[in-house]
C-alpha cells in the first residue's frame, strides 16, 4: 500500500462524499481521507493496480484540484 496527499482549493464548494465516493470507484483506492483545515486529500492506494497519475487525473476532471 502506498500513501499520497494531494492540496485541493475545493473544500467547501465540493461535497465531501462526492469526492470520497469518486476516489473509491476507482479499483485499488483503500480509503480516503480529507482534512478540510489543511485542504488536503489523502488517498491510501495499492500502488499495483493504480497510479498516483491516474488519482490527480480523477481529481482534477472532477475540479477537486
Amino acid at each position: 500500500m502506498k500513501v499520497k496527499k494531494f492540496v485541493s482549493q475545493s473544500f467547501g464548494r465540493v461535497d465531501e462524499n462526492y469526492i470520497k465516493n469518486s476516489l473509491h470507484s476507482i479499483e485499488g483506492v483503500k480509503a480516503v481521507r480529507l482534512d478540510d483545515s489543511a485542504n488536503t486529500i489523502t488517498v491510501e492506494y495499492d500502488d499495483s493496480k493504480v497510479s498516483p497519475a491516474t488519482l490527480e487525473s480523477e481529481l482534477k476532471k472532477n475540479n477537486f484540484l
